[in-house]
């Protein structure tokens, strides 16, 4: 690439192999834009950008001891030479998957799917999968430079399909907002985000924008079972799939399952197709299966395809990460809303031979509505609830958990980090009893005021485990 191209009365040749604004992800002969966010300046980051080996800079900032460019509006720039450089994302067949919970889990499973049948890419929560590769990213849906280059490679590796994750704080940051979309799926709505959206209508509304991003003959898929499955489908001009266990064209019956494997019967339309077979859990995971079949069987894609891909070894990482030790049972996963909670303790209850031991936080400076609702669903469905430090961030974690338990008419646990949390717990449990820990999921820090430490749910857990000398049968 070079910039003459885009400033076409340039004298000087300026050549560039790709365009980042993450410092982190620069290789050598890159263009890098550092431009200010809410949460960082990029020009923090310029000496990071260039140690890696960028070969040329765009800021606000005059550089004169570096070949670069001042822009009093950098990010407007960058947005203008992704535009102009990067062309692969039009030749994809993409899908946008949104909703409260269920999203990585669903994208998941489409993008197992496509990648049996074809060559797909995923970009979400997890970050970007392609072949294999793996890319970490901050964010679910990441930044622009972030999307235009991973689906630019993605079309030079002939790849057909990419799924992509879309958050409704990402839809306002209008991160992949440029893109048109072959499909839209809608997994489910719950308590998240207001202290940004201030009303669930607001949030919907907000994801809602993405129909306003679909091709002409784009499909939507929409969960029937949610209560705002008549709303959404009043905003939809283009053909509606529905899915569900109580309602919807792709229908789950005769549920089935343990800790290690989920079955169903797949009907579509009242006719049954076949059995599935998935070693997921529980039944808020029928909803995610049945939406990725939704969509991959409207594209055309046989079912034996589908049904084989579903039976290999599928694994999300930081969801309903499960095993048994000395005859108990441990748990760690991502959620983070009352649904989620409630989706997979009520899925727990079936199974449960002792009691349900759950711990949880909540993250400073997110939305507080959503905390005493946290605490009565986690009190409701289980024995014991042990309160705890979740990324409080700058905010007092005291104040996080008045508001955790202000609706909790239980009994309960407080401990200040963590680690004592999942130490309280081992100390109190029995054989057979159930202990899931909510909350960071595959996450490897905990950010406390201006600090952050080293922490991994899963990792302290096996620790504390092995260090009171339980049997780490199936624990590495």
């Amino acid at each position: 690439m070079n910039l003459n191209d885009y400033f076409n009365k340039w004298k000087i040749s300026i050549s560039f192999n790709n365009i980042k604004d993450d410092s982190r992800l620069v290789k050598p002969g890159d263009l890098f834009v550092a431009w200010r966010g809410k949460n960082h300046n990029g020009e923090s980051y310029i000496a990071d950008a260039i140690s890696s080996g960028a070969s040329f800079i765009i800021s606000s900032r005059h550089l004169d001891s570096y070949p670069s460019l001042y822009s009093s509006e950098p990010k407007r720039l960058l947005e203008s030479l992704l535009h102009f450089y990067y062309h692969g994302h039009e030749h994809l067949k993409k899908i946008a998957v949104t909703g409260t919970d269920g999203k990585t889990t669903t994208s998941t499973l489409i993008h197992k799917i496509l990648d049996t049948f074809s060559k797909s890419i995923l970009i979400g929560t997890n970050g970007i999968y392609y072949s294999n590769t793996h890319i970490n990213t901050s964010n679910t849906t990441p930044s622009n430079a972030i999307i235009y280059n991973t689906l630019e490679e993605a079309y030079l590796n002939n790849i057909k399909f990419a799924v992509i994750e879309m958050s409704s704080e990402g839809i306002l940051d209008n991160r992949g907002t440029f893109l048109s979309f072959d499909a839209f799926l809608f997994t489910n709505l719950s308590n998240e985000h207001l202290n940004t959206h201030k009303t669930m209508k607001s949030y919907l509304d907000c994801k809602l924008k993405l129909l306003n991003l679909l091709s002409n003959d784009a499909i939507c898929i929409i969960n029937e079972d949610s209560k705002y499955y008549n709303y959404i489908i009043s905003k939809i001009r283009h053909r509606i799939i529905s899915y569900g266990i109580n309602n919807g064209d792709y229908k789950a019956k005769n549920i089935r399952y343990d800790f290690y494997h989920l079955e169903f019967d797949l009907y579509y339309k009242n006719i049954l197709l076949d059995q599935i077979n998935i070693n997921l859990f529980g039944n808020y995971n029928v909803y995610n299966t049945l939406g990725a079949i939704a969509y991959t069987y409207e594209l055309g894609i046989p079912l034996n395809i589908i049904k084989n891909a579903l039976a290999n070894n599928i694994h999300i990482d930081g969801r309903f990460e499960y095993f048994n030790s000395y005859n108990r049972h441990f748990i760690v996963d991502f959620g983070h809303t009352p649904q989620a909670f409630k989706s997979l303790l009520l899925s727990l209850v079936p199974l449960k031979e002792g009691k349900i031991f759950t711990i949880f936080g909540a993250q400073g400076g997110k939305d507080r509505k959503k905390r005493p609702l946290m605490g009565l669903v986690a009190s409701t469905y289980s024995d014991v609830v042990i309160l705890t430090s979740e990324d409080p961030k700058n905010e007092s974690l005291f104040s996080i958990i008045k508001d955790l338990s202000s609706k909790i008419r239980t009994d309960y646990y407080i401990t200040l980090s963590r680690h004592e949390a999942i130490a309280l717990a081992l100390s109190l449990m029995k054989e057979k009893d159930i202990l899931i820990i909510f909350g960071k999921g595959n996450e490897n820090i905990e950010v406390i005021k201006n600090y952050t430490f080293k922490h991994n749910d899963m990792l302290c857990l096996k620790t504390l485990i092995n260090s009171q000398g339980f049997l780490s049968k199936g624990v590495n």
